[in-house]
């Protein structure tokens, strides 16, 4: 099992048994966690039905892994997605950013 199907598996089973303090879910609805996520991801979607949109951030990993004009076209890629909703798509290209960290 890769590292992501182990992460969201982990999240849905924490969110069967409720949001309790101390269960990964509690911690994801609670705000404190930011998760960095590339918006042209497709397991994006699953993502956010199992976690909320409030717990992800657009990361393009710019400057290092990737050059202006390919960060610009993730940026596109996720704006253009039909599979998101317009609040989903503004809390991961940068609303949930501006909350975490009370800009």
């Amino acid at each position: 099992m890769n590292s992501k199907k182990a992460f969201l598996t982990r999240c849905h089973l924490s969110a069967k048994v409720g949001a309790r303090s101390g269960t990964s879910f509690f911690y994801f609805a609670s705000g404190q966690i930011l998760i960095g996520c590339e918006g042209n991801e497709w397991i994006l979607p699953y993502a956010i039905k199992q976690c909320g949109a409030d717990a992800l951030a657009y990361a393009s990993d710019y400057p290092h892994e990737v050059d202006l004009v390919a960060a610009k076209e993730m940026i596109h890629d996720t704006v253009e997605r039909p599979d998101l909703a317009h609040a989903e798509k503004a809390l991961v290209l940068g609303g949930k950013a501006k909350k975490f960290f009370r800009l």
